[in-house]
């Protein structure tokens, strides 16, 4: 079905289309990883490593990959033992923030959510913490739609219980807490430039390495570890002046340097192509940031109380999302869905669904079931107007009780 307001529009004007024909055409250009994927990763470093030093951010084919490359990583540069390591992880939460770990045989105790941010019940992450026997524990979280975790507290339980603190910020990638944007909170963490999010390179995702102080060695081998584990494990993909790639050429004279193998790796590289179209929508950060936030707070002050708004104000909005106790969550998507709305639910209850239900046991996890239950989103496009919002809003304030 083709609706009138998707959870997305293609950002390019007639002018970066003109671009990107223009560079494809051009048979000088390098279609594969090349400048354009550094200057794509120099984007993102610019726009948060005014705040610290030391940021990287490693480009690959999508957000999920880099979940992937981020277990790849931390596993390869610390020498992990991973079924020595349990991760708590949000229940609610994408498959392809649970698949990489269980795939690699690593244990995985699942925490339901919080009604406030949507990130983890703390206190019932702090539990989970203070009862498990596992030697390496990693507090895995998820950063829903647009809202901030607390930092405070997943910080102080992290250095409470000797934790390893990762995030995926696919859906957060510019929200800040206490002033700062996230991915300053953690060791390493990840995004996705597909299509859907904030800003996109229509399939893509970035691996951020932001471990200044007081670690600067560890961040500087997860680093070198990324790029390597990104490019099959090849020292080629290394800067000349970097230390591995001298050390592993030094201790392997007999083995061509363009085919020296140093690390398990994979191909996961981002092409030039995708990395120019990130390029050019990356400009716009800033008016979408201006926008979003503008119209989701047009839209929570308007809203009818007969939906869910006890919403956290630590919030970049990835989408609109839609709860209600009183009214039903069919007939909702309904009345948007016949006026042009695409919704999609909030993600997923990891806890119900066949492939990953088996991590539950007989636990119940209530506040995820809500969410599933209750709610659905709507997109907050990059290219929505007030109007639009006013007509959204219009659709949703007369939906009725049901009988």
């Amino acid at each position: 079905m083709k609706y009138k307001y998707p959870l997305q529009k293609y950002p390019w004007s007639f002018l970066d289309r003109l671009k990107i024909a223009s560079f494809v055409l051009n048979p000088s250009n390098r279609l594969t990883m090349g400048q354009k994927v550094k200057q794509y990763e120099k984007c993102f470093e610019d726009f948060y490593g005014g705040l610290f030093d030391g940021l990287r951010a490693v480009a690959v084919t999508s957000g999920s990959q880099a979940n992937d490359l981020l277990f790849q990583t931390w596993i390869e540069a610390k020498n992990i033992n991973i079924q020595d390591a349990t991760f708590f992880a949000n229940c609610t939460t994408w498959s392809s923030n649970l698949s990489p770990i269980l795939i690699r045989g690593g244990k995985i105790e699942l925490i339901d959510i919080n009604r406030h941010d949507l990130s983890m019940d703390y206190g019932k992450l702090e539990s989970s913490l203070k009862k498990s026997k596992s030697p390496i524990k990693v507090i895995w979280v998820t950063a829903l739609i647009g809202f901030s975790p607390n930092m405070d507290k997943l910080q102080s339980l992290a250095r409470k219980y000797g934790c390893e603190l990762f995030g995926d910020l696919c859906e957060s990638s510019f929200s800040k807490w206490r002033g700062k944007y996230l991915v300053e909170y953690f060791d390493m963490s990840t995004t996705s430039s597909f299509l859907a999010h904030f800003t996109s390179s229509i399939e893509g995702g970035m691996l951020f390495i932001s471990q200044p102080h007081p670690y600067p060695t560890i961040a500087h081998t997860y680093h070198t570890v990324a790029q390597l584990c990104r490019s099959h494990g090849l020292t080629r993909c290394l800067p000349q002046s970097n230390t591995t790639k001298i050390k592993a050429e030094k201790d392997n004279p007999d083995i061509d340097p363009e085919f020296l193998f140093q690390h398990v790796g994979t191909n996961q590289r981002l092409s030039e192509i995708h990395a120019l179209y990130g390029i050019l929508d990356f400009k716009r950060v800033p008016k979408y940031l201006k926008n979003r936030k503008y119209l989701w707070d047009y839209f929570l002050q308007n809203l009818s109380d007969s939906y869910y708004k006890d919403f956290s104000e630590k919030v970049c909005p990835f989408c609109i999302p839609i709860i209600s106790d009183e009214l039903n969550v069919k007939d909702i998507k309904e009345a948007l869905n016949e006026h042009g709305w695409e919704t999609r639910p909030i993600i997923c209850d990891m806890s119900a669904a066949p492939a990953y239900k088996f991590l539950a046991g007989r636990k119940k996890y209530l506040n995820s079931g809500w969410l599933s239950s209750n709610g659905c989103y709507t997109g907050l496009s990059n290219n929505l107007k007030i109007q639009d919002v006013d007509q959204l809003l219009d659709i949703l304030n007369n939906v009725k009780l049901p009988l």
